[in-house]
């Protein structure tokens, strides 16, 4: 399962592993992030994070989450 998160003010990011990614490795708290979006279909979820992405105005990856 892949993960849209959304850190306010902050980013949009895709991850399989909230807990690890954003809690353990970035250190936001559960309260400081909200799931947007979620997905067993990796092309839908990296398409929709670059959608996400623009329509909240944040810096837009250059590549997809599916490539890296």
């Amino acid at each position: 399962m892949y993960f849209i998160y959304h850190i306010p003010g902050k980013k949009i990011g895709v991850t399989s592993n909230l807990n690890t990614r954003v809690t353990l490795t970035q250190g936001y708290n559960p309260d400081e992030y909200e799931v947007l979006d979620q997905s067993d279909d990796i092309n839908y979820i990296s398409e929709k994070e670059i959608e996400l992405q623009k329509s909240y105005g944040y810096r837009v990856d250059k590549k997809l989450y599916k490539d890296l």
